[in-house]
């Protein structure tokens, strides 16, 4: 009789632990935001080259300074109260053939995580023989602190 309740609690221990893992899994669980590229273009309206990078606008002031420096277009209006702008530059490149794609965009507890591809053209790519300078300008419905994940692709042209 022993033998069978030791062996009976013994075989509810994963029980107890799957519930336990479980809780956790919700605890941090990751929700897709939607996203809305407002601007975008392969050369500057500036015409001055700028550096690969990123950065986060959490104020209309500093999107609308910004934006002059990359494209003429009128700003769009953006309630900063409950999102965020953020700019992704590939910097200057020697020729055509490179983009940029948002691959995702992930609500975790603390922060959101953008993930970036930035495609570079592969052997045998036809391309545009023009200096570029790819950018993308994103608009995500979050006021949370947004952290840019980049990943490199390259274009298959066989």
């Amino acid at each position: 009789m022993k033998k069978l309740l030791r062996l009976a609690l013994l075989s509810s221990i994963p029980l107890f632990i799957q519930g336990c893992g479980s809780d956790a899994v919700a605890e941090n669980q990751v929700n897709e935001l939607s996203l809305s590229v407002i601007h975008s273009g392969m050369y500057l309206a500036s015409g001055q080259s700028t550096s690969k990078g990123s950065r986060v606008f959490t104020s209309k002031q500093a999107y609308e300074s910004e934006l002059l420096n990359y494209s003429s277009e009128l700003p769009k209006s953006i309630n900063f109260t409950q999102s965020r702008v953020f700019l992704v530059d590939m910097g200057e490149r020697n020729s055509g053939g490179y983009s940029i794609e948002i691959d995702g965009i992930t609500e975790h507890d603390g922060y959101v995580l953008a993930t970036v591809v930035l495609t570079e053209p592969g052997d045998g790519c036809m391309i545009t023989q023009a200096i570029t300078n790819p950018f993308q300008f994103i608009e995500v419905a979050t006021t949370k602190e947004i952290l840019i994940e980049e990943k490199i692709a390259q274009s298959s042209c066989n």
